[in-house]
């Protein structure tokens, strides 16, 4: 018999960012918008990250608009 699980992306990402992921992908927003970055717990894992954006430009400027 062949089982199915559903997993949610956003408890999932929460799972291994409690175990100690070592490389994470967030959304500009998560990252940047301080309430957002807040609920997601990222404050204290941030501290002493390398963070890579992709796009920086662009995308930057216009999550920077809203």
């Amino acid at each position: 018999m062949i089982c199915c699980r559903h997993v949610c992306p956003y408890h999932a990402s929460r799972d291994v960012l409690n175990e100690g992921a070592a490389l994470v992908f967030v959304t500009y927003s998560q990252l940047l918008d301080p309430p957002v970055r807040s609920a997601n717990g990222l404050d204290d894992l941030l501290q002493g990250a390398v963070l890579v954006f992709d796009e920086v430009l662009h995308h930057l400027f216009e999550a920077g608009k809203h």
